[in-house]
């Protein structure tokens, strides 16, 4: 159950990391850090459900290249990811601070 959780948040960051990738790469701005999460959420898993599309109407619908395909877009996106994260928790600890 705890895998299962950490499976999904791996994939959720991969999916949101992927999408803040191909934002930057066309130049857009946001001007709080939840308004980038969420549409980099978007658009990484729009972009996922693409590529698993191609992959099915291609017949490869397998769990293994699933695995292969999320380790690709992970070590595609992992400096994004490392930014949500470290953003995040700066965010985070700013709420709590203002709270006290």
């Amino acid at each position: 159950m705890i895998l299962d959780v950490l499976f999904l948040i791996i994939i959720l960051l991969v999916f949101t990391g992927l999408g803040r990738r191909i934002l930057k790469l066309t130049g857009f701005e946001f001007r709080s850090l939840m308004e980038e999460i969420v549409f980099s959420f978007g658009l990484g898993i729009g972009i996922a459900a693409l590529l698993v599309l191609g992959i099915g109407l291609l017949g490869g619908l397998k769990a293994w290249i699933f695995y292969i395909l999320l380790l690709i877009l992970l070590a595609v996106s992992v400096f994004d990811i490392k930014y949500i994260i470290i953003n995040s928790v700066k965010l985070l600890l700013s709420f709590v601070k203002k709270l006290n």
